[in-house]
């Protein structure tokens, strides 16, 4: 028997399993069309798959998703190339629409602390370049965002006491003024601004050289913070925390 012979599976959760073969995608085991699905976890097992394959349709009370980098799942950290990374958001949108709390952004629960779920370039990339020493490093990691109601997706570096993130990229339009979540937007909008500084008016990762200029006028600060500081650093973190992964 299998996992399609499951049908009203409400959690999969494969830790150091045995089983191989696709776990999402095309010929996969377990059928997209599970009605009661909320939790799929994938970790330390050898499994396969393309996360780009999943539609909004599909799962559609799948509230809970991970995969560790030793599954070959395709789409769900990292990526080839610069241009890859729009195909994979576009195509996630939807999913991401449906269920918010898939590839957690900002609306985390101020108790559990979520962070939030990054894609990342590939060390290997042709794509990729040098961080200047002791300066910012180059924004070659992708991660949704979100500010009232509207939805987008950002390239961000990886400096944990001072990322700095491109242009947001948005998927919905912007609230009306006369809408309940205005106010809401606005404010969490302000917050997400505070960290577009260095790489102000890129909307993607700046080419080599021009990386290069803007680290000439940046200096880094890792020094003390006032309370009010570090209040707002508490803040971002909600939008731009996340964890460094083995195969990043």
């Amino acid at each position: 028997m299998g996992l399609a012979d499951f049908p009203c599976l409400k959690v999969v959760d494969l830790l150091n399993s045995p089983v191989t073969g696709c776990i999402i995608g095309e010929d996969s085991m377990l059928p997209t069309d599970f009605p009661q699905l909320e939790v799929l976890k994938v970790l330390n097992s050898s499994v396969t798959g393309d996360l780009r394959r999943l539609q909004a349709r599909h799962f559609p009370k799948l509230h809970t998703l991970d995969f560790d980098h030793h599954c070959g799942v395709a789409g769900y950290r990292n990526f080839e190339r610069i241009v890859d990374a729009a195909e994979i958001i576009q195509l996630l949108y939807p999913l991401k629409k449906r269920s918010p709390s898939l590839f957690k952004t900002d609306d985390c629960d101020e108790e559990n602390r979520w962070r939030a779920h990054r894609w990342h370039l590939f060390a290997n990339s042709p794509d990729r370049y040098e961080s200047v020493p002791k300066k910012t490093s180059p924004p070659f990691s992708v991660v949704f965002v979100q500010a009232g109601p509207r939805l987008g997706w950002q390239w961000v570096n990886n400096d944990w006491n001072n990322t700095s993130g491109c242009e947001v990229n948005w998927l919905d339009p912007e609230p009306c003024e006369e809408s309940d979540d205005y106010a809401r937007y606005v404010d969490e909008l302000k917050i997400i601004q505070q960290r577009i500084n260095v790489y102000a008016g890129f909307y993607g990762p700046p080419k080599e050289e021009e990386y290069k200029r803007v680290c000439v006028d940046f200096e880094p600060d890792f020094g003390h913070h006032s309370d009010e500081e570090e209040d707002d650093e508490d803040d971002l973190s909600r939008y731009y925390d996340s964890e460094y992964h083995s195969d990043y």
